[in-house]
């Protein structure tokens, strides 16, 4: 059976900060609106991904209000992981984005309360982006065939 991206954004919500955006959809709208919603930042996590990656990656994007996409494989435990751990670092990179925006636009109550944050969420999005980029390595060198190199042929 294929993993769907319900799987994917179970992960991703065990891994991002309180998101009173992400918690209030979930609990007006359920969990389908909730994929759809992250779905975006999924694409971005396939296409980091999938450069590192040998192993079909397909994914059918979700069609209408309720059918959540999905992967026409079963992916592994440690592929969901890293996929999760990149939207993680796709989400902080737009709430950075929207918070050095709307400093630029507004000097609001808004911005006030959160404009102190800015310095901690930008460097924990420097902490999310070094361990993704050290779990596509970790990936790509373990998938890697290294047969090659233990019978001392360099190049092809």
């Amino acid at each position: 059976m294929a993993t769907g991206s319900d799987e994917i954004v179970d992960r991703f919500m065990m891994q991002v900060m309180n998101d009173n955006i992400l918690n209030t959809l979930y609990s007006t709208s359920g969990s389908a609106a909730l994929v759809i919603y992250t779905e975006a930042w999924l694409l971005a996590a396939i296409d980091d991904f999938a450069r590192v990656s040998n192993d079909d990656l397909t994914y059918i994007p979700s069609s209408g209000s309720s059918v959540v996409g999905y992967f026409t494989r079963d992916l592994t435990s440690r592929e969901i992981n890293i996929l999760a751990r990149a939207m993680v670092k796709q989400w902080l990179q737009q709430r950075v984005s929207n918070n050095i925006s709307m400093g630029r636009f507004f000097v609001d109550r808004e911005f006030r309360m959160s404009a102190p944050m800015l310095p901690s969420l930008k460097s924990y999005l420097i902490e999310v982006i070094e361990s993704v980029d050290k779990l596509l390595g970790d990936y790509a060198w373990d998938g890697n065939d290294w047969s090659g190199w233990f019978n001392q042929t360099f190049s092809s």
